[in-house]
């Protein structure tokens, strides 16, 4: 084979690459431009539910703290006596 076809091969060959590489590159931005789009609506309602998410924590976290201070000030008494009155189960 000639070196001037080799060269013709190789220039076809080139473009057929550089066609398929565009294509592809297409591709890419066209998603890349579907995933920006789409993602300015789900972004506010995942931020929403990792607001309410974290508020929830802060809260428990809040009520356990508190009770567990409550405890340690307060002794815990049961009066199971008292508790079965109360309910009708026992006689005063």
């Amino acid at each position: 084979m000639a070196s001037g076809d080799r060269v013709n091969k190789l220039k076809k060959q080139i473009q057929g690459y550089e066609k398929v590489i565009d294509g592809v590159l297409d591709s890419l931005y066209r998603a890349r431009d579907e995933v920006i789009s789409n993602e300015e609506f789900p972004t506010g309602e995942i931020l929403k539910i990792i607001q309410e998410r974290s508020s929830q924590e802060i809260s428990n976290d809040l009520q356990s703290a508190y009770q567990t201070a409550i405890l340690k000030d307060k002794v815990l008494n049961e009066y199971p006596e008292k508790i079965k009155v109360v309910l009708g189960i026992a006689e005063e």
